[in-house]
């Protein structure tokens, strides 16, 4: 462990910023981060430190406190500024300058998005008489999917151990009494979360848009490049579990049952997405009646600037993400219980059957590269090899840090590179970051429609639609909390709950390649989009 402290007292707020960037960039210089991280932790230090002494009060206390601390991988940077209370998410003062053709109030709906994209790696909190940022500067890349993998392994040798030789009511007793246990409790702890994740992040998203007044033609189709890529995401998902009838034959039985909505009338269909009240869709777990919900409240948050409610909806949705973020460190415990408790009642075809879904969604990420390839070369005219040859680090950063926030100062230099006009890129990359989950939408269609075809629950066209439907909605709010995702999708599709504990030791793999299909998918409707407005220096983009 390793923590250095800077304690400085200068009035002027101008030197004050000075020194303590000058103190954070050489304390993450003495532990060797690379550039990309020490970009992105900078870039996070400053906005924070402009947005605290912005409020700062040194009127009894005339000093700030900034900690870097280094342990176990992880690194993390803690700053402490005196002064009252405020919303750190309401306003950002540095603009990010992205032309002339915006309002204020679209600039500071831009930087609120800007700022939800390190939403993961940033939290704020008033503790006595100081305004405190604590900033994730370096996640260890490979901690997490180290755990998930030896718990993997373990269960896998100690599932086989009791199955072969432990007496068969005294493994019987593990799997029914404890391993389902742990099970059980993760997944209610998680299904409890997912409802206000959904609704609070949805909500909010919805009403930046909404307050981006000069957000016309060139957002409108960034919109829907991510809107399709979406959609492209949920279809070659589908498809592919389809053909391949991926998760077939397994031995796990659940309740036989068929989730159809073919038999309703289309004006049912209809009525259906309707809630009748503001309560039923949260206590019905009905997914598209809490979109409709989410949808409506977050533009009219929007529209009417309400800042208070807006406030309001921020605070619910950090305090149902840390508690998710908490639930969530429990996930090698679930692993372990879960594949052992499958070894020892179902055995190798389900372990087939898991593996059949790591390998569609690989062959699926694969396959919407191809797309990305294809629409840059046929939409926009480029070289698709020249946007992968020159954001090689990007997809590096993405693929060990599974953070598409982290990937984002790499991001804009390989588009810097590209000759994409900085107006478009500071703000479509951090807006894709937040919002545009194409890869996830592939992933939960797979799990989802994998597991379904593991406990035989039958799928109707209509079902297979509204679930796709869904998972459009939900993925850009809860790509942060993928298991609240899976919990409200299985529930909405009949399978059950226990099968999240199967593809989670699978989840932490395919995180890599998700994040990395997600990145690119960003990256080629952002240089698509310039493309098609003249915002793109072709001949720089064609250099080597």
């Amino acid at each position: 462990m390793m923590r250095k402290e800077l304690i400085a007292n200068i009035s002027d707020s101008r030197e004050m910023l000075a020194q303590s960037m000058r103190f954070i960039h050489e304390s993450l210089s003495s532990l060797k981060l690379g550039d990309v991280e020490l970009t992105h932790a900078e870039l996070m230090s400053e906005e924070s430190l402009v947005r605290l002494l912005e409020h700062a009060d040194f009127t009894k206390i005339d000093r700030i406190r900034i900690s870097v601390r280094k342990f176990l991988g992880n690194v993390s940077i803690t700053i402490h500024i005196p002064g009252q209370e405020f919303g750190f998410n309401e306003r950002m003062t540095e603009p990010l300058n992205p032309g002339e053709d915006f309002s204020p109030d679209s600039l500071e709906a831009m930087q609120n998005i800007f700022l939800r994209s390190f939403s993961p790696n940033l939290k704020y909190r008033h503790s006595g008489k100081y305004n405190v940022i604590h900033i994730k500067a370096v996640r260890s890349a490979y901690s997490a999917l180290w755990r998930t993998l030896g718990a993997l392994v373990s269960a896998v040798i100690t599932g086989l151990l009791l199955r072969m030789y432990a007496p068969e009511n005294v493994s019987m007793f593990l799997s029914n009494n404890v391993f389902e246990l742990v099970r059980d409790v993760f997944m209610n702890l998680m299904k409890m979360c997912a409802i206000p994740v959904v609704l609070f992040s949805t909500a909010l998203c919805l009403a930046e848009i909404g307050s981006l007044s000069g957000f016309r033609k060139t957002g409108a189709k960034l919109m829907r490049h991510f809107l399709m890529s979406q959609v492209i995401g949920v279809t070659v998902g589908a498809v592919l579990v389809i053909v391949f009838r991926t998760g077939a034959g397994s031995n796990l039985v659940a309740a036989a049952q068929e989730v159809s909505s073919s038999a309703l009338s289309a004006r049912q269909i209809v009525m259906s997405f309707i809630p009748e009240n503001i309560v039923e869709p949260i206590t019905s777990t009905n997914m598209i009646q809490l979109m409709v919900l989410a949808v409506l409240l977050g533009l009219a948050m929007g529209a009417s600037g309400a800042k208070i409610m807006r406030s309001v909806f921020h605070e619910l949705n950090d305090i149902f993400m840390k508690m998710t973020e908490f639930f969530m460190g429990m996930i090698p415990l679930v692993v372990f219980s879960s594949v052992a408790s499958m070894i020892i009642t179902a055995g190798v075809s389900t372990i087939l059957s898991v593996a059949g879904i790591f390998f569609t969604t690989m062959a699926g990420f694969a396959l919407m590269n191809v797309i990305y390839c294809l629409l840059v070369k046929f939409t926009a005219s480029l070289n698709p090899f020249t946007m992968y040859r020159k954001s090689l680090a990007a997809i590096m950063t993405a693929f060990s840090t599974c953070s598409t926030s982290a990937a984002l100062p790499d991001s804009m230099r390989a588009s810097e590179a590209m000759g994409i006009s900085s107006k478009l890129y500071s703000f479509a990359l951090p807006f894709g970051a937040s919002l545009n989950k194409n890869a996830f939408c592939l992933n939960l269609t797979v799990i989802v429609m994998g597991a379904a075809n593991m406990y035989g629950v039958k799928l109707s066209a209509g079902a297979i639609i509204t679930l796709c439907v869904s998972i459009i909605l939900i993925a850009p709010g809860t790509s942060w909390a993928p298991v609240a995702a899976f919990s409200m999708l299985m529930s909405q599709a009949g399978v059950p709950l226990e099968a999240i504990g199967l593809v989670l030791g699978i989840y932490t793999l395919l995180d890599m390649a998700d994040t990395v299909t997600n990145c690119m998918g960003t990256l080629s409707s952002t240089l698509i989009v310039a493309a098609s407005e003249n915002m793109l220096d072709r001949e720089e983009y064609s250099k080597p």
